[in-house]
């Protein structure tokens, strides 16, 4: 086992210290699992054909409509009394 001593700012190690609370970890198990996921990043390749397919369909879009136009007021009941 390794000991690792890194010096961060007052306002990071708060920051840090509020995720592994929200987690519900200590600090330390928060920081050895950020340090695992470094050595697990996604699929390149998966990950570049994701991207890929996102611009294809973008490209694809002209906007976005909805039919029939619905008038503001109508669409907030502006002036209705309940």
């Amino acid at each position: 086992m390794k000991t690792l001593a890194v010096d961060i700012s007052e306002e990071l190690y708060a920051r840090a210290e509020r995720r592994a609370n929200e987690l519900g970890v200590s600090l330390e198990q928060e920081v050895v699992n950020l340090v695992e996921r470094l050595g697990s990043e996604p699929d390149d390749a998966a990950l570049t054909a994701a991207r890929a397919r996102m611009r294809e369909l973008f490209q694809t879009l002209k906007g976005f409509r909805v039919e029939p136009k619905i008038a503001r007021e109508e669409l907030y009941e502006r002036g209705r009394l309940h």
